[in-house]
């Protein structure tokens, strides 16, 4: 939680957009607590709910989103290696945060650049 204090205030201290923080950081947490609610917590544990809440406090939209699909990419390639060299089983437990916070950091980096790539070759504008 304090973490989260202090990223809104420097995001603001930067003029960014508070909402556009609030609306990230609610994706991000509810994104995480639509899957812990639905899966009764056998998907994902409470940290993933905060962490998700802080990377879009962080990130803001809709690099939120950017962050998320980096993380979930990442962490499925490296736990598909992981089961086939046989360091892990198919119903293992892996932890999350581990792909999540080098994701944010990625695309607090890169992502706008990432983005604008993306759009301009998809042709979005």
């Amino acid at each position: 939680m304090p973490a989260s204090i202090i990223v809104l205030v420097l995001n603001l201290f930067l003029d960014i957009d508070f909402l556009n923080l609030l609306l990230g950081a609610f994706l991000g947490g509810g994104f995480f607590l639509a899957q812990f609610l639905i899966s009764k917590g056998r998907w994902i544990g409470g940290g993933d709910i905060r962490l998700g809440f802080f990377m879009g406090l962080s990130l803001g939209f809709p690099l939120i989103f950017l962050a998320l699909f980096f993380a979930y990419m990442s962490g499925s390639i490296i736990s598909i290696f992981l089961i086939l060299f046989k360091k892990r089983k198919i119903n293992s437990k892996i932890p999350f945060g581990v792909f999540l916070a080098p994701a944010t950091f990625v695309t607090l980096v890169y992502g706008e650049r990432i983005l604008d790539w993306y759009l301009r070759y998809t042709g979005v504008y």
